[in-house]
């Protein structure tokens, strides 16, 4: 699909008023698809949920995302998968910004290469006062004090109901 692809497709979406749903998993898309979704999601205020997993976009797609889903109040899934944020701050700080002005309760954040400094520098954001109720940290590189930041998390954020850490090979502890 490419961003050529996500663009045209993001103006299919202002308009499809009944759409809830898109996934685009693994269409290489960059961060100008992404920007274009973005904008589409800014003005179709329907859309509940949106898999851009395993593309190509990096802090520019990220940034987009996250000042456009302060304008969709309905938006409750993203999946940002395989989008290689870990241990980027400009991406960690989209990230931030992501979770904290939507609405979103549940967030795909797996195969990003987040780590233990990634875990700790989230942790205020997934804590008290967050919507989430649903993380996949699948298949990242958390250890034992990733672990230890993901305790807190869970034992602050009253409405987390679900959290994944399948395939994360470097944590130890139970948490």
């Amino acid at each position: 699909m490419g961003n050529a692809g996500a663009c045209a497709l993001a103006e299919g979406v202002k308009v499809a008023t009944s759409l809830a749903t898109i996934d685009i998993d693994d269409n290489d898309v960059g961060d100008d698809g992404v920007i274009c979704l973005a904008n589409a999601i800014k003005v179709n205020k329907g859309l509940t949920w949106l898999d851009v997993n395993s593309n190509s976009f990096g802090v520019a797609g990220l940034e987009a995302l996250a000042d456009a889903l302060p304008a969709a109040p309905a938006m409750q899934s993203l999946g940002l998968g395989g989008v290689k944020s870990g241990g980027d701050e400009d991406a960690l700080a989209a990230l931030l910004n992501i979770i904290t002005k939507s609405s979103i309760s549940a967030l795909s954040i797996s195969s990003n290469k987040i780590g233990d400094e990634d875990i700790e520098l989230l942790e205020e954001a997934l804590g008290a006062g967050s919507d989430l109720a649903e993380l996949d940290l699948s298949s990242n590189e958390i250890s034992d004090a990733g672990a230890e930041a993901i305790q807190a998390i869970l034992e602050t954020n009253t409405k987390m109901m679900a959290i994944s850490l399948t395939c994360v090979n470097n944590l130890r502890a139970r948490v």
